[in-house]
């Protein structure tokens, strides 16, 4: 019944935007790495069964050179809606990440309930401009504007707390981050001229929760401090930093790669095509847990296997200084006379680090 309501929506979109062009228009479907948490990033998966919501690419009509392009969440209800100048990132774009697409022009996001989430204005795929933000009751809860050239920043403008009182103006004043939810302050602190400035403090509020405090000088972060629930204390520099290899993360795949003992098939050919393995990076930095993604030839892919056990340790990701469990895949291509970087996808695995603002993770 889902399905066929779907197909009727769907079918009711491609033909109001659509012209002759219609055999182009292209359908995929995305999953978040994290349940129901689009903060952390999405990939792609082949069936709506398996999917969170599905985006719909629309070509140019005739004489015209802006893509359209909707997402749907499973319940029909529009996710997002925007234009684009082109279609090789929205196509190719395996792990969804928005800032590697070409949007132009104003967008609209929506929460899963169909209020609006998110007003925002694109230029060539990053936000510039004004940006209005929604409490999922549909309320106004903050306005911000992006500015590039001289200074690249985000100003912090107009700021409402969950009764609706106004709590920041003309960038000064209190600033409060909720959670996904809106049930609970994340994190908060003072603006000034729209930037951080001064102390700010925040907690995960869960069972497991992590305090932590930061000092800004004119927006930009000079000193963070973090305490775990045993009371443990740590500094930072970065909200977030990603997990990496002491001498490059590209020399770590260019390694790996390297390790790969090339097996060769009934005819003594050597066995080449695509490969991906994953590995759970742990707090401490040790690999655990490697496993083949996918399908592949089964020489080659116990091939790569073996030569990812092999890989020395990284130093894991870390939120407000604190490290956390992190899954990776790295993707490789070893057809021969073909030559295609490794790529690497992380999928976090402590939902309770990451800032429910993306924009805070700097």
């Amino acid at each position: 019944m889902q399905k066929s309501i779907l197909t009727l929506i769907l079918f009711i979109i491609t033909s109001k935007f659509l012209s002759a062009q219609t055999k182009d228009t292209t359908v995929y479907y995305y999953r978040y790495l994290l349940p129901h948490y689009e903060f952390a990033g999405s990939h792609r998966v082949s069936t709506l069964d398996s999917a969170d919501y599905y985006r719909v690419i629309i070509p140019p009509d005739s004489g015209q050179v802006m893509y359209s392009v909707r997402e749907f969440y499973k319940n029909g209800r529009p996710k997002f809606i925007a234009t684009a100048q082109g279609n090789l990132g929205l196509k190719t774009n395996e792990f969804l990440l928005q800032e590697a697409v070409p949007f132009q022009g104003q967008s609209i996001s929506y929460y899963y309930n169909g209020k609006r989430r998110l007003i925002s204005n694109y230029n060539n795929g990053r936000k510039e401009g004004m940006e209005y933000v929604y409490s999922p009751l549909g309320k106004l809860y903050c306005v911000k504007k992006y500015e590039y050239g001289y200074h690249n920043r985000m100003l912090l403008l107009e700021c409402y707390d969950l009764e609706g009182n106004q709590i920041a103006k003309d960038g000064n004043g209190h600033w409060i981050a909720y959670d996904t939810e809106f049930k609970n302050v994340f994190l908060q602190g003072e603006v000034k001229n729209g930037l951080r400035e001064g102390t700010w403090e925040g907690n995960t509020n869960d069972s497991d929760s992590i305090k932590f405090k930061m000092e800004y000088k004119k927006g930009k972060m000079v000193s963070g401090k973090s305490f775990d629930k045993s009371g443990r204390e740590y500094t930072f520099e970065a909200i977030a930093r990603p997990p990496y290899y002491k001498n490059g993360t590209e020399l770590f795949m260019k390694r790996l790669s390297d390790r790969i003992v090339i097996p060769k098939d009934a005819n003594g050919e050597k066995i080449r095509d695509t490969v991906s393995v994953s590995f759970i990076i742990e707090k401490d930095g040790h690999l655990t847990n490697f496993l083949v993604v996918g399908q592949p030839n089964p020489l080659l892919g116990a091939a790569a296997l073996d030569a990812a056990k092999k890989s020395s340790s990284l130093e894991p990701r870390t939120y407000y200084g604190i490290p956390i469990r992190s899954q990776i895949t790295i993707r490789l291509n070893l057809k021969k006379g073909y030559w295609d970087s490794p790529k690497m996808y992380e999928k976090i695995l402590d939902i309770k680090f990451i800032p429910p603002d993306e924009e805070y993770i700097k």
